[in-house]
């Protein structure tokens, strides 16, 4: 038993270290205070271990990102209703919301993109709490009107229940002071039979250089269509300045440098470019059509499929928290059809409340 508490300890203590450097930055104090024992400060303080079931009541106004944001995510970030702004710092990018309400969907925001944020979260915690001492003895101490609060990613919602484990230190039964609180979460992987509410096609063609004028989008009618033409052609090693300056009034080049040219839209005379350079690269253009229906073009293409899929509500004793969810895949399966799914998500008690990654299973 105490073997158990002392590495159940070391893994609190090693992680709220981390929770700890991340958070440095924003002055937070990983102890609480107050609520507890007499007001004289007399009674002999006890240290122990305790897991309880809280609320997360709010989390505060600001979220931190280590290491620093990509530049990109953090354009798009700052469109975003509810940030306020965004600023870097020595350990990576400081996160300002408007309010304290804003900070979960803007971490659903960045965890959509595969960014890691953290917050502070502010727990209500229930009457009593049993905390393990290193003897093995057990009590239920009061909590009296202890706040904690736990540097942790916002992956649910304010008013979620959640489980929380912690130091805690107790004197005359009342909890006095606590340490290192972490919410616990667990990564599981799980096995859904699912149904195919919808499914898109997706084409993607490459055009050969020389082709690029044959492709008239307008003639495309069978869904989305998005056709990237590439006018230019690489030099596959760099020329120099003195050629730049001599081939740049040839009559089809429209820029040159010292790594590439930029045709006339029309030009398309391949043998008089490789004539003009030598070692040069004609890259296809790229058309890519969306479709709910199978469709067929003459250039060279790939297909993969955009699905729609439904999720049950339960899977192994663990409630999942969405109706549906989209995936794309190089497999084929009509509407209605029922496949097999692997996911996996982060787990808070019977809940799965982030899914991670889901595969379709072949």
């Amino acid at each position: 038993m105490i073997e158990t508490i002392k590495k159940k300890w070391k893994i609190i203590l090693a992680l709220s270290a981390v929770a700890l450097f991340i958070f440095q930055m924003v002055a937070i104090g990983m102890l609480g205070g107050g609520g507890g024992g007499s007001s004289n400060g007399s009674g002999t303080i006890e240290t122990g271990t305790t897991e309880f079931t809280g609320v997360i009541r709010t989390y505060d106004p600001v979220l931190v990102v280590t290491p620093a944001l990509d530049e990109d995510i953090a354009g798009e970030l700052r469109a975003i209703e509810g940030v306020e702004d965004i600023s870097p710092s020595a350990e990576g990018t400081l996160i300002n919301t408007e309010t304290r309400d804003d900070v979960y969907p803007i971490g659903v925001f960045l965890r959509e993109r595969n960014v890691t944020a953290y917050s502070v979260a502010n727990i209500a915690m229930p009457p009593f709490v049993e905390v393990e001492f290193g003897n093995g003895s057990v009590i239920n101490a009061s909590a009296g009107s202890i706040a904690v609060r736990v540097v942790t990613e916002p992956i649910v919602d304010v008013d979620t229940e959640v489980r929380i484990t912690m130091v805690a230190q107790v004197r005359n039964g009342m909890l006095y002071n606590y340490g290192s609180p972490l919410l616990v979460t667990e990564e599981k992987e799980l096995e859904v039979r699912s149904t195919v509410l919808s499914v898109e096609h997706i084409y993607t063609y490459l055009v050969p250089w020389e082709d690029r004028n044959s492709v008239d989008i307008e003639d495309i009618d069978d869904g989305e269509v998005e056709y990237q033409k590439k006018n230019t052609v690489f030099f596959n090693q760099p020329i120099g300045v003195e050629e730049v300056m001599e081939k740049k009034n040839l009559d089809y080049v429209e820029y040159i440098d010292q790594y590439s040219i930029e045709c006339n839209e029309n030009f398309t005379n391949i043998t008089v470019v490789e004539k003009d350079f030598v070692n040069v690269t004609f890259p296809d253009s790229v058309l890519t059509v969306v479709s709910n229906q199978s469709i067929e073009l003459e250039y060279e293409g790939s297909v993969i499929y955009q699905y729609t899929l439904s999720m049950p509500s339960e899977a192994d004793g663990i409630n999942l928290e969405t109706n549906e969810i989209g995936l794309k895949s190089e497999s084929f399966h009509a509407i209605n059809s029922t496949v097999t799914l692997k996911i996996s998500g982060t787990v808070i008690g019977d809940r799965m409340v982030a899914i991670k990654s889901t595969v379709l299973k072949e």
